[in-house]
């Protein structure tokens, strides 16, 4: 399906480079969204990793992954994929009302990697993520001295730029 999509474009698409390049992408994008249901986890969280880098550039190449990564987030059973997600959500760009509530969730995650970096995605969705706060407070308590100084951090943020 993916060469015949490829091979569309390429007849489709007159010259331009550029056209041509953005089927490309979308394939691309497409091909990272399958990986995040790879049986392998270490394919799962280089996937997500790939959309957050990719998000962190251009935002809009990746908005079709999001629910995808919010779905990784929220139930994948490894906890290095979990945490790939969570950083990914905050290179992305997400809906504030998809994504704040998974990554909050994710504050109450059993691994603290999980944990640190929802709230550091918290924190990069600045003010959009104000109704996290109180979550984020909670964190501040912490057992993991990691976990509680990056949710006093995303809560400095999220307060600069509210």
């Amino acid at each position: 399906m993916k060469v015949l999509h490829l091979a569309f474009c390429v007849i489709y698409l007159t010259s331009s480079r550029g056209e041509l390049a953005t089927c490309q992408k979308q394939d691309d994008v497409k091909s990272l969204i399958k990986d995040l249901k790879s049986n392998n986890p270490k394919t799962r969280a280089s996937a997500a990793e790939d959309l957050g880098h990719r998000g962190a550039v251009r935002a809009a190449e990746v908005k079709e992954a999001i629910p995808s990564i919010v779905e990784v987030l929220k139930k994948d059973r490894d906890a290095n994929v979990r945490k790939a997600a969570a950083t990914a959500l905050g290179q992305v760009d997400p809906d504030p009302s998809t994504a704040v509530p998974a990554l909050t969730a994710a504050l109450r995650d059993k691994a603290p990697s999980v944990r640190i970096a929802a709230a550091g995605a918290l924190g990069m969705l600045g003010g959009e993520a104000k109704d996290a706060v109180p979550a984020l407070q909670e964190a501040q308590k912490d057992k993991d001295r990691a976990v509680s100084r990056a949710a006093s951090m995303a809560l400095r943020t999220i307060r600069k730029k509210n």
